[in-house]
C-alpha cells in the first residue's frame, strides 16, 4: 500500500497542509507605517469640521512687483508701457527696474488695457531699454503738498475652500470563516487589519492628489496637495538634483511671511529616490540625533540645515514610477490640518441578510492647507 513508510520518517513524508511553518501569529503588512503625510497631519493639525464643505478665508496684500507684456520690449523713450497686470499700481507710484537701476513716475493708469504711462529715468536715474518680461518694484508714492488723496488698492478675502470625502473600507466574511483557526491567527482580525492600512493608503493619496469636486448627488471629493500648490513648483526638468536646485528650491518657500511668523522649520515628504539624491549631496550638512536617524512616529527622520531654514526628510515609499518616484512636497505643517467631520471609526457587526460578519471602516475627512505660496513641489530630477 503507497501510504504505508518503512524507516525513519522525514518531513518530506508529510504532507504539506500539515506542516506548521514558523510564521508565529503577525502577518507581516508591506506598507505598514508608510503613510508620512496622514499621519503627521493627525499628529499635529487634528481639526474638526463642522460641515462638510469647510472654508479656508485668506487675505493678501497687493503685490509689489508688476511686469511688461510686450514682445518686442521698448527704447529708452518710450513712454506708454503694457504690463500684465496695473491693478496694484495707481498714479504717483514710482517703479523700479532692478536690471537697469532705472526708475519712473507712474502718471496715468488705464486699467482696461493693463497700461501705464510714466516718466522716464525719474529723479537722477537714466532710461534704457526694456526687455520683454522684465520685472519692476513698486518703491512708494509720491505726492505734491496739499495733493488729494491717492487712489484705494486693496484686496478682498478669499474663500479657498475645500470637502471633507467619505472614505470607507468594508470586511465581510462567512461566519464559517469567523470561526475557524488559521495559520497567522484569526481571519477576521486580519482582514481588519487588511483594510485598516488599505483606508490609510488611500487616504494617503486622496490628500496629496486629490482634486476639489462635489456633486449633486452629495459626493464630494477633498482638493489634495497637488490640487492647491501652484507657487513654488521646482520643474527641474530631468536635471541631477544638486544642492543648489534643492537649496533653490527651499528659498522659494522660506521666503513666505504668513502673518507677521517668518517659518524657519519645514517637512519634506518625498519619493525614496528624492531622499537618496538629498542624501548624496548632503552628507555633511544633514544632521541625526543617532546614527540612525531619528525615529518619530515610526518614521526615520533626518534633519537637513539649509541656509533659509531647517527641514525635515520624510520618505514616502509609495511615490514611485517615472513621475511620482522623481517627486517631493515642501510643506509647513503649521499651515496644514487634518479636518474631519467624522473621523475614522470602525462600525462592527453591520446588518446583513446573509450568514455572513460585516464590519466597516469609514472616515469624512479633507485637507485644509493655507498660503498655498508657503508650500512646494520639486520634481523632475534625475
Amino acid at each position: 500500500m503507497t501510504n504505508q513508510i518503512r524507516g525513519m520518517v522525514d518531513t518530506m513524508e508529510v504532507l504539506q497542509a500539515r506542516r506548521d511553518f514558523d510564521w508565529g501569529n503577525t502577518i507581516h503588512m508591506l506598507y505598514a507605517n508608510q503613510f508620512p503625510l496622514p499621519y503627521l497631519l493627525y499628529k499635529y493639525g487634528k481639526e474638526p469640521a463642522t460641515n462638510a464643505k469647510f472654508d479656508v478665508l485668506q487675505n493678501e496684500l497687493p503685490p509689489d512687483t508688476i511686469q511688461i507684456n510686450h514682445g518686442g520690449g521698448y527704447n529708452s523713450i518710450a513712454t506708454s508701457l503694457v504690463f500684465d497686470d496695473v491693478t496694484n499700481v495707481i498714479a504717483g507710484d514710482i517703479i523700479h527696474l532692478p536690471r537697469t537701476n532705472e526708475n519712473c513716475d507712474v502718471s496715468t493708469v488705464t486699467t482696461g488695457t493693463n497700461t501705464l504711462v510714466v516718466v522716464r529715468g525719474a529723479g537722477s536715474t537714466t532710461a534704457a531699454a526694456i526687455n520683454d518680461d522684465d520685472v519692476f518694484f513698486l518703491i512708494g508714492t509720491a505726492f505734491a503738498e496739499g495733493s488729494s488723496p491717492a487712489t484705494a488698492v486693496t484686496t478682498k478675502v478669499e474663500d479657498k475652500y475645500n470637502y471633507c470625502q467619505i472614505f470607507k473600507e468594508t470586511v465581510n466574511i462567512s461566519k464559517s470563516i469567523a470561526a475557524s483557526t488559521f495559520y497567522g491567527g484569526n481571519e477576521e482580525q486580519r482582514q481588519l487589519n487588511i483594510k485598516q492600512h488599505h483606508f490609510e493608503k488611500k487616504l494617503n493619496f486622496a490628500l496629496q492628489f486629490g482634486s476639489r469636486s462635489a456633486s449633486e448627488s452629495n459626493r464630494r471629493l477633498t482638493g489634495g496637495l497637488r490640487y492647491w500648490i501652484s507657487t513654488n513648483v521646482k520643474d527641474c526638468g530631468t536635471a541631477t538634483l544638486s544642492k543648489a536646485l534643492f537649496d533653490d528650491w527651499l528659498r522659494m518657500m522660506f521666503e513666505k511671511k504668513v502673518g507677521d511668523t517668518v517659518m524657519e522649520r519645514k517637512i519634506i515628504i518625498g519619493s525614496p529616490m528624492l531622499i537618496q539624491r538629498v542624501n548624496d549631496f548632503t552628507e555633511a550638512t544633514i544632521r541625526t540625533e543617532n546614527p540612525a536617524g531619528d525615529l518619530r512616529y515610526g518614521f526615520k527622520v533626518v534633519e537637513y540645515v539649509s541656509p533659509h531654514g531647517v527641514v525635515e526628510l520624510y520618505r514616502d515609499r509609495l511615490l514611485s514610477g517615472t513621475i511620482y518616484g522623481y517627486w517631493g512636497w515642501g510643506l509647513d505643517l503649521g499651515l496644514l490640518k487634518y479636518k474631519y467631520l467624522r473621523d475614522v471609526v470602525l462600525r462592527r457587526n453591520l446588518p446583513t441578510e446573509d450568514d455572513a460578519i460585516k464590519h466597516e471602516l469609514i472616515g469624512e475627512i479633507g485637507l485644509k492647507l493655507v498660503a498655498e505660496e508657503a508650500h512646494g513641489i520639486i520634481k523632475n530630477f534625475t
